[in-house]
């Protein structure tokens, strides 16, 4: 019975290698520092941070309710967007996704507002720069992505 189990076990393991194998493989990350714009089988690696950074001001609300004073630097969603070029090809909304594959949706409404959507610069612990994904006046904090890697251009 003892060998029946530990072999079931050892299968178990090798499937959830196999599976783990495939699916890092198909993940369409960007390198560290750039973020990838994705528009149908069209991918672009931007660099959000070089150039003009503007000021990132405002409020976000959590899930209790609580207000935070947000005051960084960083660049508006539109204006990363559109470093790509691929915002020329039409979408409807955008699927923002950070490195542990947590997303967020926006409406293009949403990213050409004025003062709505920004990719904050973000200071990581090895010294390296991430973008947060901030959606002001928005009472649902789930749509502040940390650690963006990539931004996918949807037409739905």
């Amino acid at each position: 019975m003892k060998k029946k189990s530990i072999v079931i076990v050892i299968i178990l393991l090798v499937i959830t290698c196999i599976a783990s194998v495939f699916y890092l493989r198909s993940r369409n990350d960007a390198p560290k520092g750039n973020l990838a714009i994705i528009n149908g089988d069209k991918t672009v690696l931007i660099d959000p941070f070089s150039g003009s950074l503007v000021s990132v001001k405002g409020i976000t609300i959590n899930a209790k309710g609580q207000e935070k004073d947000v005051d960084e630097i960083g660049i508006s969603l539109k204006d990363s967007i559109s470093k790509s070029g691929l915002d020329k090809a039409g979408f409807t909304k955008a699927r923002v996704v950070s490195s542990d594959e947590f997303a967020a949706e926006i409406s293009f409404d949403e990213i050409n507002e004025d003062g709505k959507a920004y990719l904050a610069k973000q200071q990581e612990d090895d010294g390296s720069t991430s973008a947060r994904l901030y959606v002001f006046g928005d009472s649902d904090s789930k749509r502040q992505v940390k650690n963006v890697v990539r931004i996918e251009l949807l037409n739905e």
